[in-house]
């Protein structure tokens, strides 16, 4: 029953979208996804999440596709969040976990001037 609940909280969760959409959208999708995936080639995937560059709200966050949304189902019902009363929604710790531990990351700083 979590499970399903948490699966329908994220098809429809239209920040989580637009952010990951932007992430495809700027050539990052290999940070959303594991490295057996990759092998697929990135129009199979695009078209299985059924991507659209110019609209995030048709993206589908399949999590057996989207393997990042499993990280960020742990990390969402992880005890130290919990008892912080869930402050943050998905979007925010997907930008974090993004921010600090993906490739994407370098772009960022380097955007930044912080390389």
């Amino acid at each position: 029953m979590l499970g399903d609940k948490i699966n329908v909280i994220l098809t429809r969760n239209n920040e989580l979208q637009k952010l990951l959409h932007e992430m495809i959208k700027n050539d990052y999708l290999y940070d959303l996804i594991t490295n057996r995936l990759r092998s697929k080639g990135e129009e199979i995937i695009k078209k299985k999440i059924n991507y659209n560059k110019n609209n995030p709200k048709e993206l589908v966050l399949n999590d057996k596709i989207l393997t990042i949304l499993n990280e960020l189902k742990i990390l969402y019902h992880d005890d130290i969040h919990k008892q912080m009363g869930y402050p943050l929604q998905l979007w925010h710790i997907c930008a974090i976990l993004l921010y600090c531990g993906k490739s994407c990351n370098v772009q960022f700083n380097i955007i930044y001037g912080l390389i």
